[in-house]
């Protein structure tokens, strides 16, 4: 069996190291990371400290997936690092989830 593409990434602000996996089958993702997915189409969840970011199907059609994840991603480099979410300055959010979905879009340029 191949193994799929992963692709790393490292935010220096949080210090914090993620891992995206498109185009991942579920039961890769299941039998690689011992995580269970149900029947989602992404999906956002530490492992061993590290981010892993998982889109079922990758491509410029349903980025909409990308931006959802991403600011699930976000949220919990925000969780781990114990920083609060502020509705009403949420600046930093925006960036970070700016970031993650940037990083992760590239990796369509690289196909």
């Amino acid at each position: 069996q191949v193994k799929r593409k992963t692709y790393k990434a490292y935010q220096d602000l949080y210090h914090q190291e993620i891992i995206f996996i498109p185009n991942w089958t579920r039961m890769e993702v299941i039998e690689t990371f011992s995580e269970d997915l149900t029947n989602a189409a992404g999906a956002v969840f530490v492992k061993n400290g590290i981010i892993v970011i998982w889109i079922k199907e990758f491509t410029y059609e349903n980025l909409d997936y990308l931006c959802h994840e991403s600011v699930h991603a976000a949220n919990m480099i925000f969780a781990l690092r114990g920083q609060a979410i502020d509705v009403k300055n949420d600046e930093a959010q925006a960036y970070l989830v700016q970031w993650i979905f940037e990083v992760c879009k590239k990796v369509l340029k690289k196909r």
